[in-house]
């Protein structure tokens, strides 16, 4: 049975999709399904109700706006048994995907990537491969290398790629970032294989990307993170978490070349109070900043504290040289902050008391 199958028909002139409500419409989805028995067909047993959902709600709304919507976002997450003919057919009914998350899809391969080069590589503008172990650098040379007909390189229009948990090295991030000049988030978590090479390599090709996750990268070092500071001077979002051969050595290069940051994860590094202090100085517009198990200097921590404006999340857990006085007073002054993150530091009766000073602050512990 084919996959165009799940397209069905429905005859719902009579109803304005504006004034539909998303319970109703939720409801008719899964009755459908179940009217269906598609979990019982043999064809669909390796694609998930949650696929058939996501399907059946493109082919009603096409239905009832009574015009041809274009799709341009495909979840196909949490499908480990996803073959590259699965994926064929469903690509053929959304020829105008730009955003595509296959992420938990363990049994992508070469082929499935060359599928998704067949089908979607001038269009596609974010793609998730999270937790696909096994590509490698080979399958993706498939979709971000080869030559146009006219000689000139391939590049694609890539904003967005997260390849956390997957087996490629630093030959294949070369391949990848040389390829995708408009590259602006970037997650690599978990990539053991990498080194300092590929962050050298963002760096001369991907100046303008603004999201940058290398958490669990524990081969990346001082070295490499100082080089993408100083070239990739957009930057807003940096996770340095369990990077721990990371020290203090990066921190002048950040609050030089990065004073747009947003948002910084220093946690797990080796990164001590000195350096938090600068870092506090001189990013003013940090909003998210997590500290978690580093040592930090309380007393001139709490002045520069008082001066973010916009800091709205800190974790703090685990940094036992704080103090409960210093933690009420960051409660007291920090009149932004929405989240505070005490693990390790304070008990349940303790966490009470605090949530007293002030209402508007949640605290975790």
């Amino acid at each position: 049975m084919p996959i165009k199958a799940l397209f069905i028909k429905f005859d719902m002139n009579f109803l304005n999709f504006k004034f539909l409500k998303q319970q109703l419409f939720d409801f008719v989805v899964v009755m459908i399904i179940k009217s269906r028995n598609f979990d019982k067909l043999d064809h669909f047993k390796n694609i998930s109700s949650f696929s058939f959902k996501s399907i059946i709600k493109d082919s009603m709304t096409r239905s009832i706006s009574g015009r041809a919507k274009v799709m341009t976002n495909l979840q196909l997450s949490k499908m480990p048994r996803l073959s590259p003919g699965d994926l064929k057919d469903i690509m053929s009914n959304f020829p105008h995907v730009k955003h595509l998350d296959l992420s938990g899809c363990y049994q992508i391969c070469k082929e499935s990537i060359e599928v998704i080069a067949n089908g979607y590589k001038d269009i596609l503008q974010s793609l998730n491969l999270e937790f696909c172990h096994y590509i490698t650098d080979e399958d993706v040379a498939v979709l971000f290398s080869g030559k146009r007909e006219d000689s000139k390189p391939n590049k694609m229009n890539m904003v967005s790629l997260n390849l956390s948990y997957t087996n490629i090295s630093d030959s294949g991030m070369r391949t990848i970032v040389s390829n995708c000049p408009n590259l602006k988030v970037l997650k690599m978590r978990g990539m053991k294989k990498i080194t300092n090479l590929t962050l050298s390599m963002i760096a001369k090709y991907c100046k303008n990307i603004t999201h940058l996750d290398i958490q669990d990268c524990v081969n990346i070092t001082s070295f490499g993170v100082s080089i993408v500071s100083q070239e990739c001077k957009l930057l807003e979002i940096f996770n340095l978490n369990n990077c721990i051969n990371v020290t203090n050595d990066i921190i002048p290069y950040l609050c030089f070349y990065n004073r747009s940051l947003i948002e910084l994860d220093l946690r797990n590094t080796n990164i001590n109070g000195d350096a938090i202090v600068y870092i506090l100085a001189n990013l003013s517009e940090i909003e998210v900043l997590k500290i978690s198990g580093l040592s930090v200097n309380s007393k001139n921590v709490l002045n520069l504290l008082r001066n973010l404006k916009s800091l709205k999340f800190l974790d703090i857990s685990f940094c036992y040289d704080l103090k409960k006085e210093f933690i009420s007073e960051i409660i007291r002054s920090c009149s932004c902050l929405k989240e505070l993150y005490l693990f390790g530091l304070i008990s349940n009766d303790e966490k009470l008391a605090l949530s007293n000073i002030n209402h508007d602050i949640s605290i975790f512990c």
